[in-house]
């Protein structure tokens, strides 16, 4: 639920800058004093939280507290505003704008450890008395008062910040802020990258061996160190240990439920599961597949689900992770168009930006700054034998009237080079070896290119 405040963005961040009293912060979120009043306090309506049960993947349940309408009101237009005092730090990925699992993800790629870390029972430990003092300190400075009518819009009447509240994932990052200060500083000193998604820290380096301030490999076991524990301790979470694991490099390295041993990646399963339900509606039909998947997908009751949405909801999440020319998600994306009535979009490969990257595009200015400085220095080359057998490569101009390719693009004859409509046949000199460098050089080509070279 999203409310539209008539204020606009900047006198909303006054305001909030100048909150004392309650009726300043009736003042901010637009209702009168007297209604706030009677919400926390009146009629008790903070003890009309729904409390329901969600399955997880790991077929546990994780409880949900709704907030009743009047509640959940406030805290639509409370997050609006938190919003736009609040800039979450770098390590930050969860509940940030612009930064997700797959940001997340990222940052842990190509790594030779990979540590994740849950914290145990993440907003039930988050209570009042620490939302009220995180608001009364630097940077927000908020007065005690307004700051303790704020913590009692955020949390229910027992205290406590409900998972379900729309201001509990900002209130969460806030609280976390001293936490993600001291294990960025613990990363630094130990040559580890560090970055939590809600309630899941992950540190992960590229070092030669797992810094033994980070914890000891025992049985394949991660113990982790005093240090570690102390420092989560410090801001008064608690470890989940049965949730800590450690992944080497020659294992499936894990975060946040991505594959990032070379490039972040979704499990095959996810893509298997995928693939099994539009073999399923395209072989017996779309009612018998939604009732099977459905159910698979632990999904079923929920309201406004069906089959259909959902798979368009896995290939589109396949999409983000992987980008428009992923393969995986261009033959999902067509099999789904195939059978459903609400087609996904496919870009056309030439329209989208080319870059070296397999599921990303965290480099791509970089890779275009470099395509756009060198790309006068890129030749198509084509050649063919006696027998009429071609072949086709690239070539690079290294200087001195040299070109560089692979030393099996020359294994057919001299190479054709295309400039304009005429081919030109070259001498060349090849140094190929099929068993260990595939090199090819290419000399003699100034006159061919004339000034281009220059």
């Amino acid at each position: 639920m999203e409310i539209v405040l008539r204020t606009n963005k900047e006198e909303l961040k006054k305001k909030f800058g100048r909150l004392k009293s309650r009726a300043d912060v009736a003042d901010l979120l637009e209702v009168s004093d007297h209604f706030l009043c009677k919400i926390l306090y009146g009629v008790k309506e903070r003890r009309k939280y729904r409390i329901f049960e969600i399955q997880k993947k790991s077929s546990k349940t994780r409880q949900i507290s709704a907030p009743p309408k009047n509640i959940a009101i406030l805290q639509s237009k409370l997050n609006t505003i938190l919003s736009l005092v609040y800039e979450p730090k770098p390590c930050v990925h969860g509940f940030a704008e612009g930064r997700n699992i797959l940001s997340n993800a990222q940052h842990h790629t190509k790594r030779r450890h990979v540590v994740n870390i849950d914290l145990k029972d993440f907003f039930p430990s988050i209570y009042l008395g620490r939302v009220k003092g995180a608001l009364m300190s630097k940077p927000f400075c908020v007065g005690r008062i307004a700051a303790e009518v704020i913590s009692q819009i955020c949390c229910r009447d027992d205290g406590i910040l409900p998972q379900g509240g729309a201001t509990s994932p900002i209130i969460s990052n806030i609280i976390c802020r001293s936490l993600d200060n001291d294990l960025m500083s613990f990363a630094r000193k130990n040559r580890c990258k560090y970055t939590r998604y809600a309630d899941d820290i992950t540190l992960s380096t590229s070092s030669f061996r797992l810094p033994t301030a980070v914890g000891k490999v025992e049985n394949g076991n991660l113990i982790l160190s005093d240090t570690l524990v102390l420092i989560v301790e410090k801001h008064k979470f608690i470890i989940n240990p049965k949730k800590v694991r450690y992944t080497p490099p020659f294992l499936r390295q894990d975060v946040t439920g991505l594959i990032v041993n070379e490039f972040p990646n979704v499990r095959r399963s996810y893509v298997r599961e995928v693939l099994g339900a539009l073999h399923a509606w395209e072989k017996h039909g779309y009612r018998a597949a939604n009732k099977r998947y459905m159910s698979h997908f632990r999904l079923r009751g929920q309201a406004g689900l069906d089959l259909e949405n959902v798979l368009r909801g896995k290939i589109s999440f396949i999409r983000m992770i992987l980008g428009d020319n992923s393969p995986i998600f261009r033959k999902l994306a067509r099999k789904y168009n195939g059978l459903a009535s609400n087609k996904i979009a496919i870009i056309q490969i030439e329209e989208t930006d080319p870059y070296p990257l397999r599921g990303g595009n965290t480099r791509i200015q970089m890779w275009n700054r470099w395509f756009n400085r060198y790309k006068a220095a890129i030749f198509f080359i084509e050649t063919t034998n006696s027998k009429g057998d071609k072949s086709a490569g690239t070539a690079f101009y290294i200087g001195n009237n040299l070109f560089a390719t692979a030393g099996h693009n020359l294994e057919y004859g001299k190479p054709i080079f295309y400039f304009g409509d005429s081919p030109k046949a070259v001498d060349t000199f090849t140094e190929y070896n099929k068993k260990s460098t595939d090199i090819g050089l290419i000399r003699n080509m100034g006159e061919i290119l004339g000034s281009e070279l220059d």
